[in-house]
């Protein structure tokens, strides 16, 4: 399943048993302040990703195709065995 609609799951999860409303906050990287505010889940683009999103597709651009698909679960448990950025690429 790709991590977008995964996600929209959970999301969904997490409304039914605590409601839409999401109590965030964000901190400053530089003074540490932090700022509390409150965000409804169907504000999220997560929401729609489950409908909206395919899971893969191709393209075609003069001579060269490709063919992709979205990362999953998967993807993310390999990229931990990486040891670094250019190799989990």
């Amino acid at each position: 399943m790709p991590l977008g609609r995964r996600d929209a799951y959970l999301l969904e999860f997490r409304e039914a048993l605590f409601g839409s409303t999401l109590a965030c906050y964000a901190e400053c990287p530089r003074c540490r302040a932090r700022l509390e505010f409150s965000a409804n889940v169907d504000d999220l683009p997560a929401r729609t990703a489950r409908e909206s999103a395919p899971d893969a597709g191709e393209l075609q651009c003069g001579e060269l195709y490709f063919r992709y698909r979205a990362p999953n679960s998967d993807d993310l448990s390999a990229v931990l065995t990486c040891a670094d950025a250019a190799s989990a690429r």
